[in-house]
């Protein structure tokens, strides 16, 4: 392996950068010896909106190898240089770096000190400020556990969701731990991801062109007629609703929410020779946000999960959630009122419109077929190319197998009203 990648590497791939890696990978400050890393930028098409991703790999040598060296291989995510996305995501990116350098570590005490072995997050190797804002993440894929991703464009089987749910009240239990001695360190978290403020513009202007989208497919349906006069409405009051979402300061309880949880940004273990499911990861924590965990709840429920699973083992999946927050609350020894289950339901219900946001418009990105020129700022665009990008999402026909059902169901839940 070449110590280095290629003429066109970017400026933090330098070998003291590794050397730092392998430092922070290397806890017990074993002896070793850098041999080379290479550096490759990924091509996956409008999957990393919020950063730019490279693998790398480092291959090393420690006193105790023989011949044959190691290699080590890891995600490095960068602050993206995309203008768009640097706008709408400038203050949200250092959320991230707290989260990998602060907040998981602290999870990851707490678990330790009640003998918890489970594992929320990829491990950090390094997080980074400046000269670039970066962190670096163990490459789980290219290790022996060998987790991956599953299909978006497939729904979240009960197995898979329920291990999930699992990681989620592990997470939001430690948070409201951590609030409970250190509420400080949340401050950052406050600011709610959708409101008026002139800041937030780019970043809301996703959820208004996808009402946009879907209103223009729906106008070609017939029977539809009602619907389109209340889409036409929502196109302009969506925002608003949006925000009453992640008003926190009535909540009975609030957590940290993981706030962008798909499939995407989630990884599997699976067992090799029968193919069950051993664990699941969480990825992405740059949208962090302080508030009800009915935000979380409901973005996943209708983000990412096959809808015959929500339908039928809705209150299953609900209780286990419950179950494993409650259990790891009391085991944390939380010294304030315990939420009951009808406090997860009730807020499940008072944040339901984020699960309008959900299907709406992650949905169907989800669920698109390959494309080219798959970017968000495509999506974005009021040209001929954003109109007919769409197109394309909203006239899927398994998007609308998926969504024709809920448009009845949301509109008598009265989220369009």
């Amino acid at each position: 392996m070449s110590k280095k990648m290629s003429i066109s590497q970017p400026d933090w791939a330098e070998m003291d950068f590794f050397f730092k890696i392998l430092n922070n990978y290397l806890t017990s400050k074993t002896s070793y010896k850098l041999m080379g890393y290479s550096v490759k930028k990924s091509e996956s098409v409008g999957q990393n909106y919020a950063s730019d991703m490279f693998f790398a790999k480092v291959e090393y040598k420690t006193e105790s190898d023989n011949v044959e060296g190691r290699l080590l291989s890891i995600i490095v995510k960068v602050k993206p240089e995309s203008e768009m996305r640097r706008i709408v995501l400038d203050k949200m990116y250092m959320r991230e770096i707290i989260i990998y350098r602060d907040i998981l570590p602290k999870i990851r005490t707490l678990l330790d000190d009640v003998g918890i072995s489970t594992e929320i997050a990829p491990r950090c190797v390094l997080t980074q400020d400046s000269p670039t804002t970066l962190l670096a993440l163990e490459n789980l894929s290219q290790t022996t556990e060998c987790y991956r991703s599953v299909d978006r464009r497939q729904g979240l089987d009960f197995y898979q969701t329920k291990s999930v749910l699992g990681k989620l009240a592990t997470f939001h239990a430690c948070t409201m731990v951590i609030n409970e001695r250190t509420p400080e360190i949340f401050e950052p978290f406050c600011d709610p991801t959708i409101s008026h403020h002139p800041d937030q513009e780019n970043f809301v202007i996703f959820f208004r062109v996808g009402v946009r989208g879907l209103l223009a497919e729906v106008s070609t349906w017939k029977g539809y007629e009602e619907m389109v006069k209340k889409l036409t409405k929502l196109e302009t009051t969506i925002v608003d609703k949006g925000v009453n979402v992640y008003k926190w300061h009535q909540n009975p309880f609030n957590v940290l929410n993981h706030n962008d949880v798909w499939t995407n940004n989630l990884i599997f273990n699976f067992d090799e020779l029968d193919g069950t499911l051993r664990d699941s990861l969480m990825l992405d924590y740059q949208l962090c946000n302080w508030g009800s965990p009915g935000i979380d709840l409901n973005f996943l429920l209708y983000g990412s999960i096959d809808d015959s699973v929500r339908r039928t083992k809705l209150n299953q999946l609900i209780e286990h959630y419950h179950f494993v927050m409650t259990d790891i609350l009391k085991k944390l020894k939380f010294s304030r009122k315990m939420p009951t289950l009808q406090n997860i339901y009730s807020e499940v219900s008072r944040t339901g419109f984020h699960g309008v946001n959900a299907a709406l418009c992650l949905r169907p990105m989800a669920m698109m077929p390959p494309r080219e020129n798959a970017h968000m700022e495509t999506f974005l665009s009021d040209g001929p190319e954003g109109v007919a990008f769409r197109k394309d999402v909203y006239s899927n026909p398994k998007y609308q197998q998926f969504i024709k059902p809920l448009l009845q169901e949301f509109d008598q839940k009265g989220y369009f009203d």
